[in-house]
């Protein structure tokens, strides 16, 4: 079996798409990642990259040593981070994802209480709308809004929300609302994020009416979005927790709050690796226990 420092190389190398990057990560030479690539192929018999000047690709064989290494090297850095810090403890660096809002307005009030449990823990948020590799980008866990697509990667469930039909006071007189009909002469504001046309279902016991969301106004986040209903411009269907302040302020109002539309998920997205680093799980359970609790506050608010 190949030692740990090609192994290591190897995955890094992958990970980095760049023989000079994995070296700067190493902290060895480029020379050195050459001659352990080299070693490696000639340990196991078979090419692995296909090197050119523009990227390095995987052959077959690669690509399926790549996973199975990337697993051996986990469980080993699982097994002695269990040893040293015991199952309860999170450190190290733990690299997370979210957008922007909903890691401001919510999470970070739960993480920060995490970082103080766990002072051994080197936390980096990347909150923004960008869809992020998880792999290449060696981030840990993605906090996850909505319908999931089908992807490679295991997910969690930690808790839902409500999304809700809003307007400005102003917008909502005017129009004077009486029945969901009217929504089709509205203006809708579109999140962009979201690329497939919209039908929305709303309920009320029985009685259910499909509604298609006419867009003359978009933006590619909710923040914007909800600056555009305080401006007057139109009608949006938006997370309940971005507007409880607006709502309770009455800069915003519920449109038709007897109907219902379907609640929201909230995902924990994490690699699909056999094991799951103590400090992600731990990350993950704690966001478990307390995101229901934070938003079911929030929402007996309004």
């Amino acid at each position: 079996m190949p030692n740990l420092d090609l192994i290591q190389t190897y995955i890094m190398v992958i990970e980095k798409q760049s023989f000079s990057q994995a070296a700067l990560q190493l902290n060895i030479s480029k020379a050195l990642v050459s001659m352990r690539i080299k070693r490696l192929e000639q340990e196991i018999g078979v090419s692995l990259l296909i090197r050119n000047t523009r990227k390095l690709t995987l052959t077959e064989a690669g690509h399926e040593l790549y996973l199975q290494f990337k697993d051996l090297l986990l469980n080993i850095t699982q097994s002695i981070e269990n040893i040293r810090h015991g199952q309860q403890s999170a450190s190290g660096i733990l690299r997370m994802t979210s957008t922007y809002e909903f890691g401001h307005q919510i999470l970070w009030e739960l993480l920060a209480e995490f970082c103080q449990q766990h002072q051994a823990l080197h936390l980096q948020c990347l909150f923004d709308a960008k869809p992020y590799d998880l792999i290449r980008e060696q981030i840990d866990v993605a906090i996850r809004l909505g319908q999931l697509h089908d992807s490679t990667y295991k997910a969690r469930k930690l808790a839902e929300y409500d999304i809700v039909l809003v307007a400005s006071k102003s917008y909502a007189n005017q129009m004077q609302f009486e029945h969901l009909k009217q929504l089709e002469q509205a203006d809708w504001i579109s999140n962009l994020n979201l690329n497939t046309i919209q039908f929305w279902n709303f309920k009320k016991g029985t009685e259910q009416l499909t509604l298609h969301e006419k867009t003359k106004y978009a933006a590619n986040n909710v923040q914007t979005m909800k600056q555009m209903l305080l401006a007057n411009l139109g009608v949006a269907i938006l997370p309940k927790w971005l507007i409880e302040q607006e709502l309770q302020q009455h800069s915003l109002v519920q449109l038709f709050p007897h109907y219902q539309l379907g609640r929201q998920g909230i995902y924990a997205v994490f690699p699909n690796q056999s094991y799951v680093p103590t400090k992600t799980r731990l990350m993950i359970d704690f966001l478990a226990a307390q995101l229901p609790d934070l938003l079911n506050q929030n929402r007996s608010k309004t």
